[in-house]
């Protein structure tokens, strides 16, 4: 299964070099929402968030404050130093502003990857609108620029329970919670 190319690594790996992968911290609310949500006395509470695609990791910086080491918070990129180790499951996934730069020959495998990792529920939040930077190359940044229809075919296909949840932006993202709870 592959997640991403040796070409998109270097060319992602050199965008991070910049002010790149820095929104991270902008979705704070949406997960400070989910584990608030889930402590409402049901079977289920979030104890731990994987931020998958963690760029400059401005999420867990926020989430480390405001849950004072009540809830875990791991990162992951394929394209940042000292975040590229591979990580363990998480009661929460997060993925946000990251499915649109997976090139296409890659999605199934990263979909599959996101679904292994999360125990409980993973939030996608896709943006689906050509980006501002342009890599080395000269391609898009966001290599997925589709709807959200696209995006909720695709997860269907897969046979994956999920809503479709409000964003910021209509415009420019899409967003689903994808549940692994039966």
């Amino acid at each position: 299964m592959s997640l991403i190319s040796d070409r998109m690594r270097e060319l992602n790996e050199d965008m991070h070099k910049t002010k790149y992968g820095t929104g991270g911290g902008s979705w704070a609310p949406v997960v400070i929402g989910l584990v608030n949500a889930s402590r409402w006395g049901g079977d289920v509470a979030i104890k731990s968030v994987l931020d998958y695609g963690c760029g400059k990791g401005f999420l867990k910086m926020v989430l480390d404050r405001d849950f004072s080491g009540q809830v875990k918070v791991w990162e992951y990129d394929p394209c940042v130093e000292g975040k590229k180790e591979l990580p363990g499951p998480a009661d929460l996934v997060m993925c946000t502003d990251v499915m649109e730069h997976v090139e296409r020959d890659s999605l199934d495998g990263v979909l599959a990857h996101i679904l292994s990792l999360t125990r409980v529920f993973c939030y996608l939040a896709i943006n689906m609108t050509p980006s501002g930077k342009v890599l080395k190359d000269g391609s898009n940044a966001h290599q997925l620029q589709r709807s959200a229809f696209w995006w909720s075919v695709i997860l269907k296909d897969k046979c994956l329970p999920f809503i479709p949840m409000p964003v910021h932006d209509r415009a420019r993202y899409c967003a689903f919670l994808v549940s692994k709870v039966k």
